[in-house]
């Protein structure tokens, strides 16, 4: 079975049409870039108002911070995957791993890494 999905996904990759996905892929990748700044900023305030209350205390409450930490958390590593995905599938390739190892390796670990904080979120 692996072998049938490693061969419809090298055949989807050597496909001629595939490079204005391959653009819009990475355009993505750039935008979840740039919303993923403002998510690290929220995750570095909302947990510094978790350890020093006393500095925050006037404009969020520890319990507060801590909920919009928590709530936040899942949305970060989401961003972080959608704009490393294919980053390091282009860098695989350009150290000579196979094509579609370049993309299934990177897809794989990102899915494992979203389904771990998934799990993680809901355990509290």
């Amino acid at each position: 079975m692996l072998a049938a999905v490693a061969k419809s996904v090298s055949t989807w990759l050597d496909r001629e049409d595939r490079g204005s996905f391959r653009a819009w892929l990475f355009r993505i990748a750039r935008w979840a870039g740039w919303l993923l700044i403002p998510m690290v900023l929220l995750q570095f305030l909302t947990g510094y108002a978790i350890l020093h209350p006393r500095i925050f205390a006037g404009l969020i409450g520890k319990i507060s911070a801590f909920r919009g930490h928590g709530a936040i958390q899942v949305a970060t590593i989401v961003l972080f995957v959608i704009h490393c995905i294919p980053y390091c599938a282009s860098a695989l390739r350009r150290i000579r791993i196979h094509r579609w190892l370049s993309f299934i390796i990177p897809t794989a670990f990102g899915l494992g890494l979203i389904g771990f904080v998934v799990y993680l979120h809901r355990l509290g």
